[in-house]
């Protein structure tokens, strides 16, 4: 299974589920990129997470982070709203 399109960036609307680290048991869903961060929202916690590419990488390649199907439709739309959002500083 190709986890990434090109650029090795992640699937916008795709889960990861994280099974190790800091965030464990969280799902991250990418929502956009900056010059050095994998940008997501966490599920359950609707929280901002910033992630470094190259961690992200790393974290898939070891299967820290794994990719789960895709979100029901709309899910994606909302969590993206949540994270635009969060992301002004109206929920921390």
């Amino acid at each position: 299974m190709m986890i990434f399109k090109d650029k090795n960036e992640p699937k916008k609307g795709i889960p990861y589920a994280v099974q190790g680290g800091i965030y464990v048991g969280e799902m991250l869903v990418y929502i956009e990129k900056t010059k050095i961060n994998y940008c997501f929202i966490s599920v359950p916690k609707n929280i901002v997470r910033n992630i470094p590419k190259d961690k992200f990488i790393f974290a898939v390649n070891e299967k820290i982070v794994e990719e789960v199907d895709r979100l029901p439709d709309g899910i994606y739309t909302i969590l993206k709203a949540q994270y635009f959002y969060n992301k002004k500083g109206k929920l921390k």
